[in-house]
């Protein structure tokens, strides 16, 4: 009956087959003070996937489900940072990210540069 064919096509759609086609890819470069960063933990939503910046401060996502999702980003001696992106199907999303001293970090760096 109606309800079989019903049934098929929400089975079609969820399956890997249907969504490859609509997945997303996030890149993105850390930046602190104009230098790329490297090491930095790059966090997808609240899943386990998570990205270490290269020597070029790159991350990349691949296969992202469209809809909304939560970038964070954290390194020791940097504010975290939080971004909420928008992704949509098929969509490539490039992202520029301006880390910030934390407080604390700064004031060693400031007490180290007038020992000499």
């Amino acid at each position: 009956g109606n309800n079989m064919k019903n049934l098929f096509i929400l089975i079609f759609l969820l399956s890997p087959i249907a969504l490859l086609a609509q997945k997303a890819n996030i890149y993105g470069r850390v930046f602190a003070s104009g230098m790329p960063v490297k090491q930095a933990i790059v966090k997808l939503d609240k899943n386990l996937n998570y990205q270490v910046t290269d020597s070029l401060g790159v991350f990349h996502f691949k296969d992202v489900t469209p809809g909304e999702h939560h970038i964070s980003v954290s390194l020791l001696g940097y504010k975290n940072y939080k971004k909420s992106i928008s992704v949509k199907p098929d969509e490539n999303i490039s992202l520029e990210i301006q880390l910030n001293n934390d407080d604390l970090g700064l004031n060693e760096v400031v007490v180290s540069a007038t020992r000499y």
